[in-house]
């Protein structure tokens, strides 16, 4: 009777313990569902990519999954329907248009098992002849009666490698993030009375600490300067590659998460290279 007491009394405590945490995922799915830029694939084809991306989906078993590079709602539905993971719902999808107004394929989405108070999807705003390019896709979500607003991106690529090439893109992003952090720091009271102490920012950020390329680039360390804890704080550069290079790019950081108003991280884990994206999907653990 002792031995069965005891039995009971731990999977309680493993129940508190989980209740206590929350599981994040962030992932750039490169042109989900086709894999081709801006073109669709046969259908076979996509259903291929969106079982192979539903199978990591749902090893990852993400409460809040940040997603980029989808491209559209539809997609996100088949993703949700092919994972099999309970509860996991579209919370946005973003509808970004290019130039001439046509959808883009690199829209931002965010998913989660949790209840969805309010969402929202906003472009970017043009600074002169300087365009970032997409936006942000926005969610408030209900973890366990707390209010945490939830950010979803993809900041300029570094497609273009000459100097001025180079420094544009970094402008752009730097923009790009102070627009956040400025909505983030305006964020109206809720009509409840309810306060939003909660933020988590994800996605592919294009830029990271650790090269010497952006070195003199500021888009990180605003997150970090406005009381953000990252993800890979602490963690050698060596175990945290989230876009594995090749002959004209080297093994890099992109993909980031960063939190603030949570207890500490629990566990982060990347998974393995897989032949759905050219990103590696990054998952950490908060209380």
């Amino acid at each position: 009777m002792m031995k069965r007491a005891l039995i009971s009394a731990a999977f309680l405590l493993a129940a508190l313990a989980r209740a206590g945490e929350l599981k994040l995922a962030t992932w750039n799915m490169e042109w989900f569902p086709s894999g081709v830029a801006f073109e669709r694939a046969a259908e076979d084809v996509e259903a291929a990519r969106v079982n192979a991306a539903a199978k990591i989906v749902k090893a990852a078993a993400p409460e809040i999954l940040f997603g980029q590079e989808i491209r559209d709602a539809e997609s996100c539905e088949k993703l949700i329907a092919a994972s099999g993971v309970e509860g996991l719902k579209l919370a946005v999808c973003t509808d970004f248009t290019d130039f001439e107004g046509n959808p883009i394929f690199q829209q931002c989405a965010i998913f989660t098992t949790r209840p969805v108070v309010e969402t929202r999807s906003e472009k970017w705003r043009t600074f002169g002849v300087v365009d970032p390019p997409r936006g942000m896709a926005y969610a408030l979500i209900d973890v366990d009666g707390d209010l945490v607003a939830c950010f979803s991106l993809h900041l300029k690529s570094n497609g273009q490698r000459g100097p001025r090439d180079h420094q544009l893109n970094i402008l752009k992003r730097e923009l790009a993030i102070s627009q956040l952090l400025r909505f983030i720091e305006e964020m109206p009271p809720r009509p409840d009375g309810r306060k939003v102490e909660k933020f988590i920012i994800a996605g592919d950020f294009n830029t990271c600490l650790d090269e010497a390329a952006y070195l003199s680039e500021g888009t990180i360390r605003a997150v970090l300067d406005a009381g953000f804890a990252h993800c890979f704080d602490g963690v050698p550069v060596s175990e945290r590659i989230t876009l594995p290079g090749g002959d004209r790019y080297p093994d890099v950081t992109f993909d980031h998460i960063f939190w603030k108003g949570f207890g500490k991280q629990t566990a982060w884990r990347i998974s393995p290279k897989d032949d759905v994206s050219d990103h590696k999907l990054l998952s950490v653990t908060l209380e």
